[in-house]
């Protein structure tokens, strides 16, 4: 054990919850990352606006002017260009794409966000833009379902696209403890901190039963059968409880790499635009 970990655990014993809202800091912090050139170049090619959202501002990408809408929702320590290699083919099908960069991402404002925070994030993208596809990507699929499962729309979205998917948030917190060395007590003292900030029990958020009380009326889940970040079976699981979605698993493509993929990219539109493979 390095003897950061070894700190760390001597933190939770001697002063737990101090040591809790420290750790939750951290869970809670991203990685301000610089974009990758092909994200880079996909922002650059959009229109930019930034509009304050619950006290933040947040930068806005859009591509194309169709008459409807796709809404793009990055992961943790992503970007609004993350999942830029689908805007192409929708504007060719006369869509106008909208992108953001989630609280303390790039270029919008804020140091931490949160799974609730990005899903009240979403609630008023959802609104305001009313997109009737959304494409979302790792932690970008648990907002999304959480924002779909907790609100009500006039104009809930009707195909839903999810690669790279988690499932359970405790297995996120479980991993995030296991790297930090922070021991199951730990573990522990972070999940009732948070049951209690967020007025919710943590362990009953699971995707694979909030995506039942959602109203979309289609979902793909895309994963790569090696994903190292998340598991494939997150989405198996996800599918197995929703038997009306549909499942698309990949091989080679990992967590980041599907994103750029074209045959991803094809199954996609033949997804939303309901042709038959």
């Amino acid at each position: 054990m390095t003897l950061k970990k070894q700190y760390i655990r001597l933190l939770f014993s001697v002063a737990p919850g101090y040591a809790t809202k420290k750790a939750f800091s951290r869970f809670a912090t991203p990685n301000r990352l610089a974009p990758r050139p092909k994200e880079a170049e996909a922002m650059q090619n959009s229109r930019t606006e930034t509009r304050n959202i619950n006290g933040t501002q947040i930068q806005i990408y859009r591509w194309g002017n169709g008459t409807r809408k796709a809404l793009l929702v990055h992961g943790w320590e992503g970007n609004g260009g993350s999942l830029g290699y689908f805007a192409g083919p929708l504007i060719q099908n006369h869509y106008e794409v909208v992108s953001f960069d989630g609280p303390g991402h790039f270029q919008s404002a804020g140091k931490q966000t949160n799974l609730f925070e990005y899903a009240e994030l979403l609630r008023h993208f959802i609104e305001s833009e009313k997109p009737d596809t959304i494409i979302a990507h790792s932690f970008g699929c648990a907002a999304s379902v959480v924002a779909l499962h907790d609100y009500t729309f006039a104009n809930t979205p009707k195909k839903f696209i999810m690669i790279g998917t988690p499932n359970k948030l405790t297995d996120i917190l479980n991993g995030f403890t296991s790297l930090a060395g922070i021991g199951r007590s730990g573990y522990h003292s972070i999940l009732h901190y948070m049951n209690n900030r967020f007025k919710r029990d943590m362990r009953s958020v699971q995707l694979e039963h909030y995506l039942k009380n959602t109203g979309l009326e289609r979902v793909l889940l895309i994963h790569d059968e090696k994903d190292k970040i998340l598991p494939c079976s997150n989405a198996r699981a996800i599918h197995e409880a929703n038997p009306g979605s549909t499942l698309h698993v990949t091989q080679g493509l990992g967590h980041q790499r599907i994103l750029w993929d074209k045959s991803v990219s094809d199954t996609i539109m033949n997804f939303i635009f309901n042709i038959a493979p």
